[in-house]
């Protein structure tokens, strides 16, 4: 029969599932080196250049109060929340004048949302179901509570207790804002999302396709991390990365 397959990423806790023996997965089926790639988002949206400053009657004018603040402080205030897509998304669809300021800084927010969508960056495993002994530091102590691998003492099985676990879940290739738990939970935030959601300029921001991005692979980008030999030949594990 052989010996079956998994690709498994420790960091995302996600796995490609039984894959099938090696001849069988390793020339046909290439979904898997998609996982691997990183998305590229344009170095032009990088930083944030303020845009041209409305006119003081305008600001003036405004019946709200967010918009009488200088750019610079609407910029700083959306810095804060880059590293959460969603809050930033929900403050750009404020108003115009808050989506035009917040334009640049949404690109790099996307960039580390999309980030968490691939296994650029991440401990990558290829375990077999005959795997018993794990190269040594491929699992942290929290990784082994975290997976509940405690019950294995003996280092030995680690290998069997890491490809066996059931709650690894398979990669997406989509990030959909209405599904998340948060949204999912506000009535009133899903329901205006979804508004947003049906006009185009906004849906590629609330409704969002790997495919749609170019992904980029350089030479060298997967370093070893550990290899370890076994009764079943060798077992490597490789940290791949995302060329800076």
């Amino acid at each position: 029969m052989g010996q079956y397959w998994k690709i498994i990423n420790i960091d995302n806790r996600e796995s490609t599932g039984i894959i099938g023996n090696l001849g069988e997965f390793f020339w046909y089926s290439n979904n898997f080196v998609t996982y691997l790639m990183a998305p590229n988002i344009l170095s032009s949206y990088k930083s944030s250049i303020p845009p041209k400053e409305k006119s003081q009657k305008t600001k003036n004018n405004s019946r709200t109060i967010l918009l009488t603040l200088p750019t610079e402080l609407l910029l700083t205030i959306a810095e804060d929340l880059v590293e959460d897509y969603l809050d930033l998304i929900c403050l750009s669809l404020t108003c115009t004048t808050i989506w035009e300021v917040t334009e640049k800084i949404r690109y790099r927010s996307l960039h580390t949302k999309l980030k968490t969508r691939t296994w650029a960056g991440g401990r990558v495993i290829l375990l077999g179901d005959y795997a018993r002994t794990l190269p040594e530091g491929v699992l942290t102590v929290e990784d082994i509570k975290q997976l509940r691998l405690t019950e294995y003492d003996d280092d030995d099985e680690l290998g069997t207790g890491l490809f066996e676990y059931y709650k690894f879940l398979k990669p997406k290739s989509n990030i959909f804002l209405l599904n998340e738990e948060r949204v999912q939970s506000n009535g009133a935030l899903r329901n205006e999302l979804r508004q947003y959601s049906y006009r185009k300029v906004f849906s590629r921001w609330i409704c969002l396709d790997l495919d749609d991005f170019l992904l980029a692979r350089t030479e060298g980008d997967y370093s070893l991390l550990s290899s370890v030999d076994n009764n079943w030949g060798k077992i490597t594990c490789y940290k791949s990365y995302i060329p800076r």
